[in-house]
Formats: structure tokens, sequence, C-alpha cells
């Protein structure tokens, strides 16, 4: 009597068959008693033992017939080595296993295992990739989910990435289930590290903590609306430089949405909504909020930093009278370069790119050189106007201003032609808004600033980037956690979550990170050095000197609503670059010069082609040169394929010059080829070799001819190596009956094509 296995088509005897069942109901755990209950199943695989609970032999199978497997022949693995060193020995007989002997594979998210039968005994053993942790799952699995938000990725970023790499995709739901778990832990070690950051505030202020707060949102704003589901704030200790407390809002929940959408009633679940107002009363509630905490854990705020953007300070002096305010100097400061620019659509002074920066800048000196006294800050001010119009009678006492040690020769060095600004509408709206700051001199002594927070947000946006949403489950909360943990402990917070999730710290984790550490230390310090600021002030002048020259030549190019407009046709059109008009005027230099190039025909001179007729400046050049002369198609006939293996410049050089020089060098390209022309090609050269400049365009021309096959590839070559194309044909026909016999004969081409091309032009005429 036979037994059907639970090896598909097999069969076996009744003792085996009762033998294998035994062990297996032993040995093996269960799927649904599995802690990797993300884990798919293959339909054609059996169910191998999970880990070992009981004596020898628990984690070995013998079954009669194992099912075979060559998935695991496919693709890349992630494996720890000394792991699975370690596990490649049998359990029964204690001798070395093969991996080439791998039957069949069972795949838990990144971790895999493998069965191995023995060599010896012939059991076959489950063989893990890697480590697990006290319940059995893979660690592997956690760590791709603290990888997946430290890189600002999502479930399916991490298989978009695996898929690159050609490694086995990993299911969502594992990869969800362990960012849930290990984004538990990230936020509790964030909490701790800013309970610290109190602590040590608190002791270099002496009592008096200052904070800067500043929020964002995960959507970006148009300017006019913003209706952001998510958002978050940040407070930063003056002293330390890193985040004290942390706080996010959240409309919206995806089981709750789920629910509502069903019309069911919501389950218990860890819901991330908090929040049902307006996106723009998030920052405000969250100061307040934070504030509050601060307060209750003995770190209470004397003095804040923050924009005035939001009614954030309003509120808050509801809850604490004595919180002192300090406006930001950047938000200052580009509040007044936006209104500049709004009147620039007004006065055309204000257009030249270096006018509203020189008034900024003057703005910002009035600032930083009278913060001692109110009534000296409004001085400062008040010397502003006049100094831009040409009036220095108040600038006898400051140094930024040069007019006092030279009055005669005084220029300008950022206004137009060194002048000063003449229009008097303009010098009185100016006044108007210089006034606007004058009456609230007293917010902008000792500016605070909130650039602790923008850098924050940045983090935040690695972390959380806006053109995906994370806000809809609590992934929102763990990333936020993350950048906090990244802007107060450095990159190396990894190995920190790792150890508190009783994970390895992971050797390259701890070194990566503190080689960023080191790196990002280095930038600061360079940043501070009076050389780097000027190298990137120097920098950014000559960018923009470059982007405004560029626009002047290519007119306008991306406006509103351009392509309506009634002159878009000069709108487009280019002023040619210096270099273009150079290169002409050395080719005059010489009386119809011939250019020569390697593979010029397919590249350079179609290049230049298009380039010239971008500025109507094609027919100047085919006025100055002859044609030219393409050395690879010379190379090809002069040297025989046996003697220099390739036609590259690079080798032909050396196998024919024996030179060797840095290819793809503008320079030593030219120079070689000159080399290579003068000595061995030139005297090689036959008529047929020069090309018309008009060759591409030629050839382009009577392509439609050689598709109806009334002329073949060669006779459009001949007739495009002279510059000959359809028009020509055309003209030569009107002016002549025997007119294209003669095109033909002129340029060693059978009549016998003559009749067909005219056939082909009458029926094109028709």
């Amino acid at each position: 009597m036979t037994f059907r296995s639970r090896n598909r088509g097999k069969f076996t005897n009744k003792v085996s068959y009762f033998r294998s069942s035994f062990l297996k109901k032993r040995n093996i755990f269960k799927t649904e008693n599995s802690e990797h209950e993300y884990a798919k199943k293959d339909d054609d695989l059996d169910t191998i033992s999970m880990f070992a609970d009981i004596d020898i032999g628990a984690d070995v199978i013998v079954p009669s017939d194992p099912s075979h497997n060559d998935s695991w022949k496919e693709g890349r693995r992630v494996i720890e080595l000394f792991e699975l060193a370690q596990n490649l020995v049998c359990q029964l007989c204690n001798c070395p296993l093969n991996l080439i002997d791998t039957v069949s594979e069972r795949k838990y998210g990144l971790g895999s295992v493998l069965t191995i039968p023995c060599g010896s005994c012939s059991a076959c053993n489950s063989v893990e990739t890697g480590k697990r942790n006290s319940n059995g799952a893979f660690v592997v699995n956690s760590k791709a989910a603290i990888g997946m938000i430290h890189a600002g990725m999502g479930a399916t970023h991490v298989n978009n990435f695996l898929a690159g790499l050609n490694v086995p995709p990993v299911h969502s739901s594992t990869i969800r289930k362990k960012e849930k778990e290990i984004g538990k832990k990230i936020q509790e070690v964030a909490a701790e590290s800013c309970k610290s950051v109190q602590i040590k505030e608190k002791d270099l202020s002496n009592g008096k903590v200052e904070a800067s707060f500043d929020g964002g949102w995960q959507k970006r704003g148009t300017g006019w609306q913003y209706d952001s589901n998510t958002g978050h704030a940040s407070m930063i200790g003056l002293k330390t430089g890193k985040v004290m407390d942390y706080a996010y809002r959240s409309r919206s929940c995806r089981v709750c949405e789920v629910h509502e959408e069903r019309k069911e009633t919501v389950s218990a679940h860890d819901c991330c909504r908090n929040w049902k107002g307006t996106s723009k009363g998030m920052e405000p509630d969250m100061a307040v909020e934070m504030t509050h905490k601060l307060n209750d854990s003995g770190c209470q705020i004397k003095v804040l930093h923050a924009d005035n953007d939001s009614t954030t300070t309003s509120r808050l002096k509801v809850h604490f009278e004595d919180l002192e305010k300090k406006d930001d100097q950047n938000h200052v400061k580009k509040g007044f370069s936006k209104k500049l620019y709004e009147l620039s659509k007004k006065y055309k002074e204000l257009k030249h790119p270096d006018v509203i920066p020189y008034l900024v800048r003057c703005f910002m000196y009035a600032i930083k050189e009278n913060e001692g006294s109110t009534d000296d800050l409004r001085k400062g001010l008040n010397r502003l106007v006049p100094h831009v119009s040409g009036d220095h009678s108040l600038c006898t006492d400051i140094e930024w201003c040069t007019y006092k040690d030279d009055p005669v020769n005084f220029k300008y060095k950022s206004l137009p032609g060194g002048k000063c600004l003449s229009n008097d509408a303009l010098t009185s709206e100016l006044r108007e808004l210089v006034q606007q700051y004058n009456r609230r001199a007293e917010s902008l002594q000792n500016m605070g600033s909130t650039q602790a927070n923008e850098n924050f947000n940045q983090i935040v946006g690695s972390k959380c980037p806006k053109a995906r949403s994370y806000g809809g489950s609590s992934s929102f909360n763990s990333r936020l956690s993350a950048a906090v943990l990244q802007k107060n402990e450095g990159y190396t917070w990894l190995s920190m979550v790792n150890e508190a999730s009783e994970l390895s710290p992971g050797q390259f984790t701890m070194k990566v990170g503190e080689t960023m550490n080191k790196k990002l230390e280095r930038q600061r310090e360079n940043q501070k050095t009076q050389t780097f600021k000027k190298r990137r002030i120097e920098k950014k002048k000559n960018r923009k000197k470059a982007q405004r020259s560029s626009s002047v030549k290519e007119g306008t190019t991306y406006q509103q609503e351009v392509e309506v407009n009634e002159n878009a046709c000069d709108i487009i059109q280019q002023i040619p670059s210096s270099l273009i008009l150079n290169f002409l005027d050395f080719l005059k230099l010489n009386e119809l010069p011939i250019l020569v190039g390697h593979n010029i025909t397919n590249f350079d001179m179609m290049v230049l082609e298009n380039r010239l007729k971008e500025f109507n400046m094609f027919s100047a050049f085919t006025a100055s040169v002859k044609g030219f002369i393409d050395t690879l198609k010379l190379s090809k006939r002069v040297f025989p394929k046996a003697d220099v293996d390739n036609y590259k410049q690079q080798t032909l050089v050396k196998k024919v010059l024996g030179i060797e020089y840095a290819a793809h060098n503008a320079k030593d390209d030219v120079l070689s080829l000159s080399e290579l022309f003068s000595q061995k090609l030139q005297s090689s050269c036959e008529e047929d070799d020069l090309h018309h400049v008009n060759f591409n365009s030629c050839k382009l021309s009577l392509k439609p001819l050689v598709d109806k096959k009334i002329i073949n590839a060669t006779v459009c070559i001949k007739l495009a190596r002279s510059g000959i194309n359809v028009t020509h044909l055309k003209l030569a026909n009107s002016r002549d009956v025997n007119g294209i016999k003669l095109i033909l004969t002129d340029n060693n081409v059978n009549n016998r094509y003559a009749s067909s091309i005219i056939g082909h032009l009458s029926g094109c005429e028709e």
C-alpha cells in the first residue's frame, strides 16, 4: 500500500509516510504561530523549521523526498557572512554543509531560511542567513526600517532600490510593521534627547533661557494659500543649538478615514489625527503647547526668537506676559527685500541686479551698527534714503560710506554708472518704506535668529519629503523624531536607536556616522572663515553676472503666458555669443580655409551648423570656408584595419605616430589630429574627400529621392558633397531642359538618373 506524501506527485510507503509526518509535527512551527506573519509562503514549498526550541534533531527534517526550488539561485541576497558560516553545519551529525546543495529557500523580508541536505546523513537542515531577535524575527528587517526612515524613503522606494540591485522585494506590510515597531523606539530616544538638552540649556543660560521657534508644513504653499494636512514646529536652545522640544499637527488618519468612508465605528487604534483647524493655525498652537511643556519641566522660556509671519507671539503673551520677543533678522531682511522687488515693478531703476541687494545691505548696516540704542537705530535708518539719493550730509559718522574721504571722485560701487538714484517718486516711496521700519525700531534692536530652526526644517524635509505624504500614519511622527535625533546627536543617532531596540549598534553604522559628523563639523568651521565667506560672495556675484549675460542673449525663455505674446518671434531671437563671433573672425584670417576633423561629418558639422543657424550666422560661415575633410573616412581608405585595430583618433595616433595623449581634451585632440593629418593623411587626400559645408542639410534634402529609389545612396552623397540639394535641382530644371543632366555630369553621376529626377520634380509641382 502506498500513501501520497505532501510533495506533489510523489508516493512513499506507509512507514516512511507516518515517520515523516511525525517528525514534521514535532519539529516545525506553524506559520500562524510564527513571529513572521509578514512572510509569504511559496505555493510549491514545504513548511520548514523556523528555529530550534527542543533538543537534538529539533532543527532537522528528514522527509522522504524534499521538494526542490531553484529560486535561491536567482538574484542577490542580503546575508551576514559570519552568521551563515556558523549555521552551515548539520544539526544531526555536525558535518559541514555545502551551500551549493541548497534545495529550497523561504524568504522572511530580507532574511532567508535555506533548506540544505547533509551530504553525510541526508538530513535536511534549515540554515538561516542572518541573526534573529528574541522573538525569532530577522534583525535585518528592523535595520532596513531604520535605514528607510534615515534616507527619507517609503516601502515603494525601498523595493525600487532592491529591484535595481536584483534583490527580491520585501512585502510592504513587512516594512510598515517594522517601521511601526522601530518608530516607537525612535520617539522614545528623541524624547530622552530633548530632556537632556533642556537640562544643559538651563545650566548654560543661568536661568534666563533663550530659544528660537519656527514651524513648517509638509506641503508647499502657493504664497496665498496653505492647505497642508500636517505641520511641525521646533523649539531650539540658543546656547546648545539643539532641539529642546518639538511638536506636530495632523489633520488626517488613514484608519479613521477608511472607517468613516464606510460609515463604520472606528476601532481602537493609535490615531495620529490631533488637529481639526486650518493649516495656518497649527504653528501658534504648537508654540503655546511647547512653551507650557517646557515651563512644566522647569525650563521656562524667557526670550523667544521668532518671525512675524504668524500670531505666535500674540497668543503666547496671553499665557506668558513676561515673555520677551526678538524678531528674526533673516525674515526682516527678506521682508524688506520683497517690498523692494514689488517697487521694482513700477520703477525701472530698481530692476538693475545690483541695486536692490545694495539697498538691503545699507538697511542691514544701519541695523547692525546701532543695536545698542533705539535713537541711533532710527538715525541710521533715516540716512539710508538720502545716501542713495546723493545727499551725504548725514553720512559723516559712518564707516561704510566713503564719500567723506574723496567727495570729488566718489562713485557708488553698486549703483548703475556709479551714480545716485535720481527719481523723486522712487525716493519718496523708499522714504515711506523705511519709515515703516523706523516706527518699530525697538523690535529691530538685538534681533534674534531662527536659522537653527530652518536647518532643522531641512533635516525634516530629508526624512519626510514634501513630494510624499506620510501624515496619515505614525510614520510622520517617527520621521520627525528621527530628524530631532539627527539635529541633537548627529549621524550616530542610528546606533542609539539600535541599542534602545536591543539590536547591535552596527560597526559600519557607527563608523559612517562618526565620519559624517566629522565632515559636518569641518564644514561648519570652514563656513565661519573669512576666506569662505568672501569666496561665497564672489561665486554668487559671478553666477548672477553669467546668468544676466545669458538672459540678455537668450531673451525671454520662461514667463507667464509668454507664448500668447504678440512679439513672441522677437522674444525668442537670440544674440550670438562672443565665442561664435571670434570663431568667424578667426576663419577670415585665411582665405577660404578647409576644416579638418575626425568624424566631423556626423558630429562637429551638425553641431556647428545648428548653433550658427540659431543666430542667423550660418550664411556668413558658409562664405568664410571652402569645405571640410573627414579624417575618419580618409583613415579607413588609407590604413588597413588589421594594422590599426580600430579607427578611433586616439588609436590611430598611437599606432601610426607612436604618440599617446590625453584623449577628449579639446586642445590635445586638435594638436594630435594636426600631426596625424600633416604626416600621414594629407598626401593621400583626393578631390572626393572635400565636403561642402552644407553636406548634412543637402543630404537630408535629397533623402526623399533615395527613399523613393529615384536615386541611390551613392548618388545622394556625391550631390550633397558638392552642396547640391533639391532646390538646386529644381532651379537647374527650370533654367535649362538639360540642366539636371549637366549637374549630374559635373558630379560624376550617370545621366540615367536624370529622367527619374525630372519626373519626380514634375509630380511634386503638380
